[in-house]
């Protein structure tokens, strides 16, 4: 960060698709005997944004504002693994504005919070026996914060050598949970 003499941004966003298949070579069956076969993936953004600014000649503010996780899954009523899930949305994004300052010619460090939001949607079948499936629903999201330091030292023009240290950041999801059980 300390080797960028003006403002610097750099904006990455991309929608992939994801395909995962719920064919298990037959392995598994509905109830009348036939294997069960399907897409359970979809389309899933990913993202990341980088702002560099200089304050003076050895010292560097910086924002990044990425989504290091996520997943979009969406099987078919009816498929085996429905008292499992049947559709999850899984996002997290985290944010973080970071300071880097030049010691030495060979040595820059720097560091700063890093604060991780991350969000759950889940559904699921509930098994009711004889009678038809009931639909069970779990949201939930919480934030959590945490740091990162690092250090560059460059051992020469050519040669430089980083350490980056991200401490743990752990989302425990609270919310709600719902079950519609047909009569």
């Amino acid at each position: 960060m300390v080797r960028k003499k003006s403002t610097f941004v750099v904006c990455i966003w991309v929608v992939m698709w994801c395909a995962v298949p719920a064919d298990a070579g037959g392995l598994f069956l509905n109830e009348v005997g036939t294997p069960v076969m399907g897409n359970a993936g979809g389309w899933a953004p990913m993202m990341g944004s980088f702002f560099v600014h200089p304050i003076n000649e050895d010292l560097r503010f910086g924002f990044s504002f990425v989504s290091l996780s996520g997943a979009v899954l969406d099987y078919d009523r009816g498929w085996t693994g429905r008292y499992q899930n049947e559709k999850v949305e899984l996002i997290t994004m985290t944010a973080t504005p970071t300071l880097a300052y030049r010691v030495s010619d060979w040595l820059s460090v720097g560091g700063g919070p890093v604060i991780t939001y991350g969000m759950l949607e889940m559904d699921a079948a509930v098994d009711r026996g004889n009678q038809p499936d009931g639909q069970a629903t779990i949201d939930g999201d919480d934030t959590d914060v945490g740091y990162t330091l690092s250090a560059m030292f460059e051992l020469s023009e050519q040669t430089r050598i980083g350490v980056v240290y991200l401490s743990e950041i752990e989302v425990d999801l609270e919310g709600d949970r719902n079950c519609d059980l047909p009569a």
